[in-house]
């Protein structure tokens, strides 16, 4: 069984459009000045937030207490890791007598139209 018919299959000539953006476009170099820029400045606030974390005081004094001690100073309990909950149990279904199905099966032939 064939997936492609034969005209799928042929060869054909692959056209390039020469007429498209390349990356000596000035549009594409503009593009990547504004985000090298844009690098420059992430660059720059990562470097004011990290002398400032160097210098507070607080984060120095979290940094150097041990896992157990922050509880006791900062008053901030750990996380418990969360669990998913158990499944519940199953019901078992309830042993139906044989004259129980039988009264049933006497019902549902009475009249088989009628809703249940």
């Amino acid at each position: 069984m064939a997936f492609f018919s034969p005209e799928k299959l042929k060869r054909k000539k692959i056209e390039v459009d020469e007429s498209a953006i390349t990356s000596l476009s000035p549009k594409v170099q503009q593009r990547l000045d504004r985000i090298e820029g844009n690098y420059q400045q992430l660059d720059e606030i990562l470097a004011k937030l990290e002398s400032r974390m160097a210098a507070d005081d607080r984060l120095q004094a979290i940094e150097d207490t041990s896992p157990e001690d922050f509880e006791a100073t900062f008053g901030v309990k750990k996380k418990l890791k969360w669990r998913t909950p158990k499944p519940k149990k199953k019901r078992r279904k309830k042993k139906v007598s044989v004259s129980a199905k039988s009264k049933a099966s006497d019902q549902s032939s009475v009249d088989p139209k009628k809703p249940r």
